[in-house]
């Protein structure tokens, strides 16, 4: 049996009044439409924050994002709702780009303004320029990295930030990232700002330590703002206190520009069912194999299918869209008879 606090005539307070389990859940909002939103996430907040305040703006429920920014970042989120979340994967996979500011010559617990800042010592002086790029040109093409210590990284099960402030000091296994490009905008005395392409799951708080130990005088990376995420830039970002339903993208805009394979409608069926489709009979050219693609039917996005060495074989399908489909096909069929 719970509680809840009811007002009561004439006494001016909230009296608790049992009432059963079932009765104190009140229902909750509808889930999202199938499709995504755009979101500048700001400075401060969570990304978890930032996706409940884009539920509660747009009064949805079940919605997801596409790539974690730290408190400490700005920039472009993609949030998703309904079927759309099928397709996380593939939204998530691509590169983002990032404008980063690094602090030469500071180190922080951290590795980032977040933690308290302090001198390394024995230090070296700032190195000039060329010598900087020299060795920020290292950090490009398939790196091993290991991730900061204050990350949500797994280490035994467990996040690798709690056993951080427990005073674990243990540093999470490195991993290998993708670094496509990395470009200086700037440099200011110790203040650096470069403008870095990469792979899903890379730390820009790692390369600003990594660099800094490599020139011998430390970095800390002080503000960071993710401007693209695969095709989606901050030119088409809305604030999360400012969106409405008319902001929200369907499924098909969302997924627009992703790898895709057209099908008919008889092919769309026999995927639906679990079978291969023969490569022969479709257009995948330049297609690699193992590359997941999202599966487009008369203008509808169905699901997504994998290219093996001989076949098309689905993985995810959207089972009421296509029954959807397909009733609208048999619709026209006694139409058309």
């Amino acid at each position: 049996m719970g509680r809840v606090a009811w007002p009561c005539r004439g006494l001016g307070r909230l009296t608790e009044v049992p009432v059963s389990r079932r009765e104190s859940h009140l229902p909750g909002p509808p889930d999202a439409p199938d499709g995504g939103i755009i979101i500048w996430k700001p400075r401060g907040p969570s990304s978890r924050a930032v996706l409940d305040q884009v539920q509660r703006q747009l009064q949805w429920g079940g919605m997801g994002h596409c790539g974690t920014l730290d408190p400490l970042a700005s920039g472009v989120m993609v949030i998703i709702g309904g079927a759309a979340r099928r397709f996380q994967e593939l939204l998530t996979v691509h590169d983002k780009t990032y404008v980063a500011t690094v602090w030469l010559g500071m180190i922080s617990e951290t590795e980032d303004a977040e933690g308290p800042l302090s001198s390394p010592y024995p230090a070296s002086p700032i190195p000039p320029l060329s010598q900087i790029e020299a060795q920020l040109s290292r950090f490009i093409g398939t790196i091993d990295q290991v991730p900061p210590a204050h990350s949500a990284v797994r280490v035994g099960g467990r996040r690798s930030y709690q056993r951080a402030r427990e005073g674990d000091r243990t540093a999470p296994p490195a991993r290998s990232v993708q670094v496509a490009s990395i470009e200086t905008l700037e440099q200011e005395s110790s203040r650096l700002r470069l403008k870095i392409r990469c792979g899903p799951g890379t730390y820009i708080r790692s390369i600003a330590r990594d660099l800094g130990q490599q020139l011998g005088c430390g970095a800390s990376l002080m503000a960071l703002r993710r401007t693209a995420s695969g095709d989606f830039d901050e030119s088409m970002a809305k604030r999360p206190d400012q969106v409405g339903p008319a902001d929200w993208w369907p499924l098909e805009q969302l997924l627009e520009h992703q790898p895709r394979v057209e099908v008919d409608a008889e092919q769309a069926v026999r995927l639906g069912h679990g079978q291969a489709l023969s490569l022969d009979d479709l257009d995948v050219s330049g297609s690699p194999v193992e590359q997941s693609l999202v599966v487009w039917s008369e203008q509808r996005v169905r699901g997504v299918a994998q290219i093996t060495r001989e076949a098309l074989r689905p993985r995810r399908w959207l089972a009421a869209r296509n029954e959807a489909a397909q009733n609208e096909t048999a619709r026209r069929e006694l139409d058309r008879s």
